[in-house]
Formats: structure tokens, sequence, C-alpha cells
């Protein structure tokens, strides 16, 4: 078989047994999400509770993953949801090394199911699966682990491994593959569950590939054409002898801007020319880009996920750090820019001036990788900020603990704090570490919270109903990026219209490119919006449909799709196709843009109907897709609509909501997929169920 390996492991905790089984699921799921959602929608029925027996979790390797597909290197990681009020259907993903080793193996998949009663790890080596103990692993971070298990099994295996937060069913809980690559949404609480301490995978075969040298000619097409750097900038952020434009992007690499600590000495990263695709990994510094040059004065070099040029994920050492072991890091974003959060606002600076939140964001980081925290994308670090801001901490906690808790060192910048607070989370320390690793809506619901929280001036959650943090939502092509917010049961995660924004190309140029593919008026520059129509709900419904194609391919949405270029010979147009004219060298079947994206959109209908019966409801407009306050209140003398302002107007996101339905071929009443539509996709017993639980459309 081309692409696919036709197998699923399956690895039972109770009895400590595996399975070997036929992937009946490959011809019409391929593989990542739509495979993982599938198995998840067939044996776990709705509305089990994350950590009980019943439970699953599927780690799904994409259809592309362990060929040399450019950025193939995610694992889907299905499960039950740990942090929202019903259980729901939810996805998580991690880059690294997993993905590929899971097909290496001989694997589509791997399904943890049952419970072990004593901590064990799993030894993967092709079909050798054995079971072994892990009571001296149990209560030790990730990295630790990783090490010693690198040791025991040999540094060619993938580890992938809990933490003492998924030990103790942490709701934001982690699972971390090759030491700094993770999946959130309560996996480690899952895994902890099953006292399940680590996964340790190699494999020693390959995927085979219908046409290679036709693969070989797509990826130097891609590397030579079309590529950028991560969120797909295109343009650098500085003057370099062949842009025409510069923006504020993620492309910081450029003459003068070095690797101060690079091993031999201090490396300048030159210019990047498009086509030079030797020289694609020296373009992107995501920590330059949220810091400035503070970062690459801390960068010895960068590194990431397997198959991927772009390296997204720089290598920092920070001398300040020495003291604590946490000198040496590698991650991307969020935690290492929002220290300034779990400090309360309290940062210094430590070697120069500025490179606080540099340096406690790596600190904050590591030991959240290392205890196994989740951060939600920000949704963690805004809810403790906001307890302190509005003394809720004082309020909710008892005299006796609230003392305890040595808010001096916070108050100080110092990074012990980050020590003791996290620990407290991951260990279920108190209400303090109990209540803040539920996640922000159960955490908001048990210390009864007011409006507030959901509706600061600045904007963070969007679906308050669910309890997320806003990820490119409304502030990203208006009403497009709004729509996009309300389909998953966690933050989209959805770079598909953001990398249409920001990546350095003036607006005219993206507008028209958009313009091609959805109609006129689709995409609105910011804070300029205008009216919905339905230009911009088929612009929000391509953005998640090939969202899960990428999820599904394994390709990562950081990056794809190829929708614009660096270069100006191609006026700065990408190429959709691409994950089509991959999939089609890879299986040797025809694949076109069209019938690829009807995959993204099954596994979106799946997920839709599964999140109705989970929460058993009958409307999900009114129940799911709900938008926080703040949408709508903020800049509260200015009109919707007005130039300057990002807010949208309640009676047009009604409207809006219409015209996305109606692009889904959901009930515009409820929001839940019809029959016809469900059929349409081979879901009939889907729409049967629905039925059956008196949830299906009339």
């Amino acid at each position: 078989m081309y692409a696919l390996t036709g197998k699923i492991l399956r690895l039972n905790m109770t009895d400590k047994s595996f399975v070997i089984e036929d992937n009946k699921y490959a011809k019409d799921y391929l593989g990542g999400l739509a495979l993982g959602t599938r198995i998840m929608y067939d044996e776990v029925p709705a509305g089990t509770n994350p950590t009980d027996d019943a439970s699953k979790i599927v780690l799904a390797a994409g259809a592309l993953a362990g060929t040399s597909a450019s950025c193939s290197g995610r694992t889907n990681v299905s499960l039950m949801s740990a942090f929202t009020d019903k259980p729901l259907i939810a996805d998580a993903h991690m880059g690294g090394n997993m993905a590929p080793q899971i097909k290496f193996a001989g694997y589509d998949a791997i399904i943890v199911e049952g419970k072990s009663d004593t901590p064990v790890w799993v030894k993967i080596l092709n079909d050798q699966v054995t079971f072994e103990d892990a009571s001296d692993l149990w209560g030790k971070g990730t990295r630790e682990t990783t090490s010693l298990l690198n040791k025991e099994a040999g540094p060619e295996f993938c580890v992938c491994a809990i933490g003492p937060a998924g030990e103790n069913l942490v709701p934001d809980s982690i699972i971390v593959n090759s030491m700094c690559h993770a999946a959130g949404c309560g996996a480690g609480a899952i895994f902890g569950s099953k006292k399940l301490k680590a996964i340790v995978i190699h494999g020693t075969g390959s995927i085979q590939v219908a046409d290679a040298a036709k693969l070989m000619e797509l990826n130097h097409y891609q590397l030579s054409d079309l590529i950028g750097v991560n969120n797909n900038h295109v343009m650098p952020s500085n003057q370099q002898s062949w842009n025409e434009f510069v923006g504020n992007t993620r492309w910081q690499g450029g003459p003068g801007k070095e690797w101060a600590l690079a091993h031999g000495g201090p490396l300048d990263t030159g210019e990047q020319v498009p086509g030079d695709i030797n020289a694609i990994g020296m373009r992107n510094h995501t920590m330059n880009f949220f810091q400035g040059d503070v970062a690459f004065k801390h960068t010895v070099k960068t590194g990431g996920c397997h198959a991927c040029p772009i390296r997204c994920y720089p290598q920092l050492h920070f001398d300040a750090l020495e003291e604590y072991g946490t000198a040496d890091n590698t991650a991307t974003c969020m935690t290492m820019t929002r220290s300034k959060d779990f400090y309360a606002g309290h940062v210094k600076d430590f070697e120069e001036e500025g490179d606080g939140t540099l340096t406690l964001g790596s600190h904050c980081q590591w030991l959240m990788d290392d205890y196994g925290v989740w951060c939600g994308y920000g949704d963690l670090d805004y809810t403790f900020r906001y307890c302190v801001e509005h003394d809720v901490f004082k309020q909710k906690l008892s005299e006796e603990e609230y003392n305890e808790i040595p808010w001096d060192l916070m108050e100080a910048g110092d990074p012990l704090w980050a020590n003791d607070m996290i620990s407290r989370i991951a260990l279920k320390k108190g209400e303090f570490g109990r209540v803040l690793g539920l996640g922000s809506l159960r955490t908001a619901l048990e210390w009864e919270l007011p409006d507030s929280f959901w509706n600061e001036a600045t904007g963070i959650y969007f679906n308050f109903k669910k309890g997320y943090i806003r990820h490119h939502s409304s502030e990203s092509f208006g009403q497009v990026g709004g729509l996009i917010n309300i389909v998953f049961n966690r933050d989209s995660m959805c770079h598909t219209h953001q990398n249409c924004l920001g990546n350095g190309l003036p607006y005219e140029i993206v507008k028209a490119r958009l313009e091609g593919m959805f109609g006129e008026g689709c995409a609105d520059p910011s804070g300029s919006y205008t009216p919905m129509n339905q230009a911009k709900a088929k612009f929000a419904k391509w953005s998640i449909v090939r969202n899960n194609v990428h999820d599904t391919l394994a390709l990562c949405n950081w990056v794809w799709p190829m929708t614009f270029s660096p270069k100006k010979e191609r006026n700065y147009e990408g190429d959709t196709s691409l994950e089509a004219q991959l999939l089609t060298a890879v299986t040797g079947e025809e694949w076109t843009e069209e019938s690829l994206d009807l995959v993204g959109e099954k596994a979106m209908q799946l997920q839709r109907a599964m999140t109705a019966l989970g929460m058993n409801s009958k409307n999900l407009r009114a129940d799911h897709d709900g938008v926080s306050d703040w949408v709508f209140d903020r800049d509260p003398d200015v009109e919707a609509f007005t130039e300057g302002t990002t807010k949208l107007e309640r009676n047009d996101w009604e409207t809006a909501l219409d015209m996305y339905y109606e692009e889904w071929g959901w009930d515009k009443a409820t929001g839940i997929p019809t029959r016809a539509t469900l059929e349409k996709f081979g879901l009939a017993d889907v729409a049967d169920a629905l039925d059956e639980a008196g949830l299906l459309p009339a």
C-alpha cells in the first residue's frame, strides 16, 4: 500500500496486550485528524469522561507522514476534551518525530485503551511491543523521563511522555515527544488515567510512494518557488537585495542578524534569496519576531520537526538561568512570550535591558513542558493574571493557603516563582493548584468569576461558552476569523486564513489573490470591516476545511497552504493545489483540490455531529457557537464597520452564521448537519444516531 501502512496498533493497558489490526478506514479517512475522529466516534460513547475506563486516545499519523513531503511531521491526537464543562470530541497536535516513527514502525495510528493498575511504559520496535514497568519513572518530569528511556531503549527511539500533571489527572495537561513537542487538550490526563508514562517507538521500515521522482520534483518546486517561513510569511522583516516589500513578519533572518551563541562563534544568517533552498533554515526566528533582537543574542541554532525546512524552534541559552537548571531550552511561542502574565506584570531584566520577558518566558516554558502543564494557547496565563488583578485568590483561597503561597517571589520577578506556581498546578496542590488546572471555563464556574473575566477590554476569550482563548479570530479578516473560531471544542488552531494576513505583502496583493478564490469582498483589511457577504462565508469554510486537510495529511497548518509565494516573477501567487499533487504522487491515485477538500469537510461534519451528541444539544447555534460580548461591545462610542475598529455588529453576526451554516449544509436554525449533508459524505449512520437521540434537524 502506498502512503499508508494499512495497519493500526491497539494497546490494551488493562491486560498489557496489543493487537495489530487492518486499517479499515484508510480509503475514506486517510489518516491523522479524519482517521482519529472516526475511531473515536466508533469506539467511545458520546459523553464519556476522558479519564473513565471507556475512554480512549488515538495518536494518528497523516497520509504524508514518513514521506519526504515538507512539514509533514505532525501527529494528530484525538480524544475527549478534559477541560470543557462536558466531555467533547477534540484533537490536539504535536510536531517532533512521533508521526514518522509510527509510520516507520508499520502503523497508521496507535489506539490506547483500558487502564493499567501500575505505571508502565510501552516500547514499540516495529511489530515487537512490550509493556515495561515505569514505577521508577512515576513522578519524574518529561525531560528526565525522556533521557532515561532513550538510554534504556536507544537514542533512535522517539519518547512521548507525561509529567506529574498528567499523572495527577490535571485537565490542563500535555503529552510531550522529543523533549519539547507537546499536544494539549488534557492528553496528559488520559495517559495518566491509564498509568501510561510513555510510548517509546522506533521503526526500521519505510513508506512506499508511487512516484518518487514526482515527489522529489514537487518538493523542490515548493522549496524553491513557494515556501516562506512559519505562518507562511513570504517577505522578510528587513531589506535584502532581492525583496520588493518589507513587513513585520517572522522572516527575521538577514544580513547582520546573528545567532550570537552559535557553536564556533556568532553566525550571520545572511541573505535568503528565494530559490536558495539551503538558506531556508536561516530565515525564521519566531522569538525574535515577538521579543526583538534580544532573542538573537541568546540563540544557539534553530531546530524543528521531522521533514521540515522551516526550523521554527530556536534553541536558546540563558546564563542567568544556569543556577535553576533551565539555561538551555527550545520552544516556539505563547508561554515564551506570556511570562509577564504568570508574574502579573512583575518582570525584571537579568543581563541587559529588555531581556526579562524572554528569560522568564523560557524558564516558564521549560518548567511547563517538564511538569506537563498545558497553557491552552495562553488560557492559563490570562486566567492567572486576571485572578491576581481582581483579588480572586484572596477571596477564594483559605487564609492559610493564601499566606503560604510565596507572592513575594512573583512580585520580585524571581524565577523561583514559576517553579512554585507550576508545581502547584501539576501536583494539584491546594485549591490554587487544583482549580487553576481545570481550564478557564471550569475555573470560572467553580470560583463564580464575573462576566468581566470573559470581556476584558483586551478581548481574550472569543467563545465564552466553551471557555477558550481566541485564536486569530475577529481581528483576522473580521467575520471570517470569528466564524473559524466557533466550530471546534477548543481554540481553533487554524492558520489557513492567518497565513494570508501579515505575510509581508501589501493588502492589495493579498486581496486580489483571495478574491480570485472566493469572490469580491471576501477579505477586509484589519480595522476596516464591511458587512457580511457570502464570499466571506466561503473563505471561512475553506480555511477550516484546508486546516482539516493538513491535520489529516500531517502537514503543518502553521505553514500550509501555499497561498502566496516570495517570488515576484510569480506575482507572489502560491499554489493551493500542492497538497493534492503531493498525495497523487505518493498514492498513485488522482487527487484534486476538490476531492481532497471533501475529506477535510467530512472530518468537520463528523466532529460537528459528535459535538451535538456530546452536548445532547438540539441547537448548537444557541448552545455552542456563543461569542463573548467584547466582540460587539468594544469601542462603545464607535459604530461597527467604522474605520479603525475591529468590533462586529450583533445582527450582522447572525447573518454571518446563516451564510456560514448554508455553506456547510447545516440547518440554519440549529447549526446541526442535516441528514442530506451527512449522507452526502457517507455518514448515514451518524445521521441515524442523531435521529435516534432526537437531535437531527427536521
